[in-house]
């Protein structure tokens, strides 16, 4: 279903998909699908939604917040723009900063530009670190549905660089190992859980637009560590 979602003075049309899960958060507080095009800043958008959600529980509207901001202002943080970054070096950045503009008055361009100081409308944000976890103890998708069930939840994949099967992912639940590397390189935000066919799944929002997957998101097999699911995990700070 697309819907018109006003937040402030600027409208954003994006796709939404109900969450299967049955979480203690309003589910209109699932972040909105977004693109990030060719700039490699998948971690700029994971935040983004993760801060969005928290918004929007702790005030009741879902915002639609700047990603070019990230791009643009955090490599003091050590982010490198479009060439990748840690989501929480990147919300280091913005907690420094106290606030997070819309992005329809920083909108994204898809590369790597000058950070500029003023934004007119902004969101304001309060120092809270958020909870991350890096399954030391081998109990990481236990915790991520603890974290799901509060809020929207950033996880780490070790994606392939070598197979294209998740690139090419139209649907379904994905459990195909071949998608997989060694090493973590993309995030994703998990908003729910559910059940296709008898075999359960997490829900993730990914950032590469509704054409992708089922219309931008992805069913990701539970309970088997696909792709190092629940290794690293970061629950955003919830009070603003």
């Amino acid at each position: 279903m697309t819907e018109l979602v006003q937040v402030g003075e600027g409208p954003t049309r994006r796709k939404r998909q109900t969450s299967s899960c049955v979480p203690a958060w309003d589910p209109e507080c699932i972040p909105l699908v977004k693109d990030q095009g060719d700039c490699g800043c998948c971690y700029a958008f994971a935040m983004t939604g993760a801060i969005e959600a928290s918004v929007c529980l702790a005030q009741g509207a879902l915002p639609a917040l700047s990603e070019q901001l990230i791009v643009d202002c955090c490599e003091r943080f050590h982010t490198s723009g479009c060439q990748g970054g840690s989501v929480y070096d990147a919300f280091s950045c913005i907690f420094a900063m106290k606030y997070m503009a819309y992005d329809w008055n920083y909108q994204y361009t898809a590369e790597q530009g000058e950070c500029i100081k003023t934004y007119g409308y902004y969101v304001p944000l309060y120092r809270s670190d958020p909870f991350y976890y890096d399954n030391t103890r081998g109990d990481g998708e236990t915790v991520l549905q603890d974290f799901v069930c509060y809020a929207p939840t950033i996880i780490g994949l070790a994606l392939s660089t070598e197979s294209s099967n998740f690139f090419m992912y139209g649907g379904g639940v994905l459990d195909d190992v071949g998608v997989c590397g060694s090493t973590m390189n993309h995030v994703v935000v998990i908003v729910g859980v559910g059940e296709e066919a008898g075999v359960p799944y997490w829900l993730a929002i990914n950032s590469w637009g509704t054409d992708w997957g089922e219309d931008g998101f992805v069913k990701l097999k539970k309970n088997s560590n696909l792709c190092g699911i629940g290794n690293y995990t970061i629950l955003p700070p919830i009070k603003h």
